[in-house]
């Protein structure tokens, strides 16, 4: 497998990977957007 091959083949993987994670991933509150929606008793309680 030449270079470029393993390249193209990893983009593949990582863009399959962040397709997934869009798809499936959990809500937890230390991955909110916006800072003043996490409240730091909610992270604690999470983890």
């Amino acid at each position: 497998m030449t270079e470029a091959e393993s390249l193209s083949r990893l983009r593949g993987a990582a863009e399959a990977l962040g397709d997934w994670y869009k798809e499936n991933a959990r809500h937890l509150p230390w991955r909110e957007r916006e800072p003043q929606e996490s409240y730091p008793y909610r992270v604690w309680v999470s983890e």
